[in-house]
């Protein structure tokens, strides 16, 4: 529980006591004790009970964690509502300022009040916890819509960093074939060059052979 709530029920719980010893003032230490003794554990038994109640369907976990909060803050509230009254009562009957029929009808009264009341509460307990749950299950469902879209744009960027990993690779093999046609066609075009030279070469040889046959022949004939 919060440190502040905590501070906040307990100055309550306080209050509440305080309020139901001025209407017990008048009586001994003893019953002034057990009468407030009795109002704080009849007020946390019907709270406990109507909580416990409230909780039939709801998360087990939310019905757990709201428990001593609300048990700690509805105690002093309904102790501050009943029992100042019905202390103030018992201390007329004790004076004798009330008779015991008169006294028991109001006590009569007053318990249906209190029941009314802890239907009233019953439902705001388990609205209490549903909206609780709402709120978890809201934020259970944000937190899943973002985890989805931060999956979703990672697919994404991987799926655009393969495709321009892919792009790279295909530019590189097209570079690589096209620097390869070029090699492949210069080098046959040296070879070309390098065949027509030879030929010329040869050419010229048969020609200065013919020459010098020609040359032969002639002296001959002289």
């Amino acid at each position: 529980m919060n440190i502040y709530l905590m501070i906040a029920t307990t100055i309550a719980n306080l209050l509440a006591i305080a309020i139901v010893y001025q209407f017990i003032k008048k009586l001994e230490n003893k019953e002034k004790v057990i009468i407030i003794a009795i109002s704080i554990a009849t007020m946390y038994m019907l709270i406990s009970i109507t909580y416990w109640i409230s909780g039939f369907g709801v998360d087990k976990t939310i019905h757990e964690q709201s428990k001593n909060f609300i048990t700690y803050l509805f105690v002093p509230v309904n102790m501050i509502l009943f029992v100042p009254y019905s202390a103030y009562q018992y201390v007329k009957l004790k004076e004798s300022h009330m008779k015991k029929e008169k006294f028991l009808k109001k006590m009569m009264n007053i318990s249906c009040l209190l029941l009314a009341v802890l239907v009233i509460e019953f439902f705001y307990f388990r609205n209490i916890q549903k909206n609780i749950n709402t709120i978890g299950n809201n934020a259970n469902n944000i937190s899943n819509e973002a985890q989805e879209s931060t999956v979703q744009n990672e697919i994404q960027g991987n799926a655009a960093q393969n495709e321009n990993t892919n792009e790279t690779q295909s530019n590189v093999v097209q570079n690589e074939n096209a620097n390869e046609t070029q090699s492949n066609a210069a080098q046959n075009e040296n070879e070309i060059q390098g065949n027509a030279t030879q030929g010329e070469i040869t050419n010229q040889e048969v020609m200065n052979e013919v020459q010098q046959i020609d040359e032969q022949i002639r002296e001959q004939l002289n």
